[in-house]
């Protein structure tokens, strides 16, 4: 809300501001106007006053009227200059008022946006820390059942050491049924017997418990690691995010070219790297070579490209780049191609012999004019030697560095005309 008035405010200030220049325009105009006729005036009382008298007189009451007419005319023309300046005066006050307001508005939309784009950043960080929370409590409920289901385990474990026990302790009643008459010592071997079969079966259920005891204590521990290195991803996760996102609002509309060509405007032919075949393994080279030119896009002819530039405009894509397919300023005739020119050693091969049109008899003279005097090479020693045997040459090694006069590029491979330009074999143009 507070945008849009603003965006009004800013609107009524420019036409205050057109209003004001008009009207200050027509009165200065008009006070030029009347200046001059002032001086006119001024002039031609001079030249009255000045006058001889004529040889026959002159009455002298009519000199009189016309001396009172000539004052009446002065007098007259001095308030329309003076009322001229006092409107020129007011002109230039709300004219100056208007730019200041205009200049307010401006930094209270600058202002606006700013605080957009910090909300959008502030939106999607706090968009991470619910999804990191949520993260969080999904981890959580996914321990708490773990838990459970260890803790259920360890029951029905312990319900079958008792399970054993009992049964132990069962298993001797038929003995002692058995041997009902024996004797005194008999009976107390029994007896040792029986409190040493329950003495080990509660050691054996005592250290199943103690093992699933650990083993849960592990589970556990293992799973509030894994919970915390989630919940540190997650927020690790948010904060790039938004980065991500604050980068690409502050990148946007830097290049529109891919946007352009999605327009559907006619004349537009798309990307230059899909009209292209180039020789398998010099791709890099190629792509180091056209520069910026390699993103570009092909357009029929110069009125296509300048269409293509006013929509990029009207719309406000951002900067775009087009190669023109039919260029009648370049001349079939003009010695632009390097492949009749001997190889200087060292490896070298012109660039524009690994290059070509991927529909025949198209692009031929474009393709000349813009890798005139280029040639690759495997590397950049290589490079060197050539650059030094040829100093105007501009060499490409197999990686994407570039060697020119007064200049060097490379690094990391661009890698734009791989996935789009045609591959050939090695050797010969298609």
């Amino acid at each position: 809300m507070r945008l849009s008035e603003l965006a009004a405010i800013e609107t009524t200030s420019a036409q205050r501001l057109a209003r004001a220049g008009s009207i200050w325009e027509d009165l200065t105009g008009t006070a030029q106007s009347l200046g001059a006729l002032a001086d006119v005036a001024g002039e031609r009382i001079r030249l009255l006053a000045s006058a001889p008298a004529p040889s026959h007189g002159t009455d002298p009451e009519e000199l009189e009227r016309r001396a009172e007419a000539a004052g009446r005319e002065e007098a007259e023309l001095a308030d329309a200059v003076e009322a001229a300046r006092t409107a020129l005066s007011d002109a230039t006050r709300v004219r100056t008022d208007a730019e200041t307001a205009e200049r307010v508005a401006d930094q209270e939309l600058s202002a606006a946006q700013r605080r957009v784009s910090e909300r959008r950043e502030t939106i999607a960080r706090a968009g991470g820390c619910v999804a990191s929370a949520r993260s969080r409590h999904e981890a959580s409920l996914a321990a708490l059942e773990q838990a459970r289901s260890a803790l259920r385990a360890a029951e029905a474990r312990e319900d079958s050491a008792r399970a054993a026990l009992v049964e132990a302790g069962g298993g001797v009643e038929p003995v002692e049924a058995a041997s009902g008459g024996l004797d005194d010592a008999g009976a107390r071997r029994q007896e040792l017997t029986e409190a040493g079969v329950t003495a080990d079966v509660a050691a054996r259920a005592a250290s199943a418990h103690d093992e699933a005891t650990r083993h849960l204590a592990e589970t556990r521990e293992a799973v509030a690691a894994a919970t915390d290195a989630r919940r540190e991803a997650a927020s690790d996760r948010a904060t790039w995010t938004a980065r991500r996102d604050t980068l690409a609002m502050s990148l946007r509309g830097q290049d529109g070219t891919a946007a352009l060509l999605q327009a559907g405007i006619d004349g537009l032919l798309g990307p230059l790297a899909g009209h292209l075949s180039v020789e398998r393994g010099w791709e890099n080279a190629v792509a180091a070579l056209l520069g910026v030119l390699a993103e570009a896009g092909l357009a029929t002819d110069a009125e296509a490209a300048l269409a293509g530039l006013d929509h990029a405009r009207s719309q406000d894509i951002g900067a775009v780049r087009l190669v023109l397919a039919d260029d009648p300023s370049l001349s079939a005739a003009a010695d632009t191609d390097d492949e009749g020119a001997p190889a200087p050693g060292h490896g070298a091969l012109a660039a524009r012999r690994l290059v070509s049109p991927a529909q025949p008899g198209s692009l031929e003279q474009v393709l000349d004019g813009l890798l005139k005097s280029s040639w690759v090479v495997e590397d950049l020693e290589t490079a060197r030697a050539l650059r030094a045997e040829l100093p105007d040459a501009v060499v490409a090694t197999r990686n994407g560095d570039v060697l020119a006069p007064g200049w060097v590029a490379g690094g990391r491979p661009r890698g734009i005309l791989g996935p789009r330009a045609r591959c050939r074999p090695r050797g010969g143009r298609r």
